[in-house]
């Protein structure tokens, strides 16, 4: 099975998982663009070449990525201070700084100061073509709003000597990886126009202030529908007015560029959703693969001969590829539960790739959980004990009661990937991960309301640490959770879920509203 974390490293150069993503509901697109870019540098091992990549990006992004740049030559090279007369802000002539370091927190900056060459074929006069520069990229990414920022270096004899532009190192790379993976995903849409545009505008940091957000948001007054009839007319007539409301006509053709550029907005909105939910999987699938070494989730082989006697002799052989059961289990009890387990899986959705899960009865302690499964032998065990109160060590809660809960991740690993394709994913990298359900798009509009349900509670006041918060609203967490509930909903009750007042009156629950309760 292919891993999340192959994907961002393929998609981004991510090598790690550190500190999360934290998206809360008062970012804009712009803001999310930013901390996004950032977790990609965090998690990131960049190299020299990695740098010299990003620069020639920086320099498309100021390009609107129209395909002027060429011709780029970018060299690391060495900056002194002796030779340096002043330096002079381009944007501000009357703000001078004696010498580079003035501009800089520390020294790090020393080892990351590039000689920039390229033609540049905007310009209607090719006399202006040709450029230089000299680029430093500050790798403590203290200068703020002033990356991406411009001056003039003067020599002693107060010379032009060159130009000089800065830049935060995790904003260069970061926002390279970005643009890079967005434009490669979208390079088939009618929108690319807007979606360069778009781009150019969201890694300017003069755009970042409340004053801009109107650059990042989609408007609602561009949003009726565009008829055949509407196409036809204007393709007769280019003054051709569109009636959009009682009372106002627009041109059509502004109108449709508005239209693209709502588009273009919405695309890249959708795509850093769906990269904040690739790093909450991602992390899920992190931990989940530190808990469970591969060995300790093998039949353990100090099991005793009554213990597998009941595992070889066991009907539910016919619904599971594997069966393991604890030394501790109590067999007689076991029996009993057997018709049980057998009946619920028959009366729950199989998996539509025609696996079956191996099903292990384990002591959990130690993984302060009742159940849990593991997506990388499609492993779903629960704890066959039960315990009245929390401890330091092991959880509340009767162990069986977590099987719906965990079947629920076994079906989310487990679609057919020609049976999803049928509805359409347009995004490449969603394509790659049709056996994750929860990351398809029939499940995005309850996995988008449960996220933002719980981070508005939160917003308001309610008490949660971060961690958990990353927890509950990951996708597969999410989708487990949701098929309890709706497999209480359906009319399931039995010991292998929790009892139906739990679903109604239990905080973790209650995240799923009656509206999310419909849909599921």
């Amino acid at each position: 099975m292919e891993k999340i974390t192959d994907l961002m490293k393929e998609r981004y150069g991510i090598k790690q998982t550190g500190k999360s993503l934290n998206v809360t509901p008062s970012d804009t697109l712009y803001t999310i663009f930013r901390k996004t870019a950032d977790y990609i540098y965090r998690n990131g091992e960049w190299t020299e070449e990695d740098e010299k990549a990003a620069i020639r990006g920086m320099l498309e992004q100021e390009d609107y990525f129209g395909g002027d740049i060429s011709n780029v030559n970018i060299k690391k090279t060495t900056l002194s201070d002796e030779n340096i007369g002043k330096i002079t802000d381009r944007h501000n002539i009357f703000k001078s700084y004696p010498k580079t370091s003035s501009l800089f927190k520390t020294d790090g900056w020393k080892d990351h100061v590039y000689k920039v060459s390229y033609t540049d074929s905007s310009s209607r006069n090719p006399a202006l073509w040709e450029k230089s520069k000299t680029i430093i990229l500050d790798p403590d990414n203290k200068v703020g709003t002033l990356h991406k920022h411009n001056y003039d270096i003067y020599d002693s004899n107060n010379d032009l000597s060159s130009e000089l532009k800065i830049g935060n190192l995790n904003r260069v790379i970061g926002y390279d990886k970005l643009c890079t993976d967005i434009l490669r995903e979208l390079k088939d849409t009618d929108n690319r126009e807007q979606v360069n545009t778009l781009l150019a505008r969201i890694t300017n940091p003069e755009n970042s202030g409340k004053k801009r957000a109107y650059l990042f948001t989609h408007d609602a007054y561009y949003d009726n529908e565009i008829t055949p009839e509407m196409r036809k007319e204007a393709a007769a007539n280019p003054d051709y007015m569109i009636q959009v409301n009682d009372w106002q006509r627009i041109n059509f053709k502004y109108y449709e560029q508005r239209q693209l550029r709502n588009q273009a907005v919405d695309s890249i909105s959708d795509y850093l959703e769906d990269t904040y939910n690739l790093t909450l999987q991602m992390q899920y699938e992190v931990d989940i693969e530190a808990q469970t070494h591969a060995k300790s989730w093998q039949t353990k082989k100090n099991i005793n001969k009554a213990t597998l006697d009941a595992m070889e002799k066991s009907s539910l052989k016919q619904d599971f590829k594997d069966l393991e059961l604890d030394n501790d289990v109590d067999i007689d009890k076991f029996k009993k539960l057997e018709p049980e387990i057998r009946e619920t899986v028959k009366f729950l959705p199989q998996s539509t790739n025609d696996e079956k899960p191996i099903l292990r009865f384990r002591k959990l302690g130690n993984h302060h959980a009742t159940g849990l499964f593991v997506p990388f032998n499609n492993t779903l065990a629960v704890d066959f004990r039960s315990y009245e109160s929390k401890s330091e060590y092991r959880p509340s809660g009767i162990g069986i009661e977590s099987f719906i809960h965990e079947y629920g991740h076994f079906l989310d690993y487990n679609a057919n990937n020609s049976e999803l394709s049928k509805n359409g994913q347009t995004r490449q990298y969603a394509n790659r991960f049709k056996h994750i359900l929860s990351m398809q798009d029939d499940f995005k509009e309850i996995l988008h309301q449960t996220q933002h349900e719980i981070q508005n509670r939160v917003a308001n006041g309610l008490k949660m640490s971060s961690h958990f918060i990353n927890y509950y609203t990951t996708p597969t967490e999410v989708y487990a959770r949701a098929f309890e509930v709706y497999s209480s909903e359906i009319g399931l009750q039995n010991s292998l879920l929790k009892d139906k007042s739990e679903y109604k009156n239990s905080l973790i629950y209650s995240f799923f509203t009656d509206n999310t309760i419909k849909r599921s």
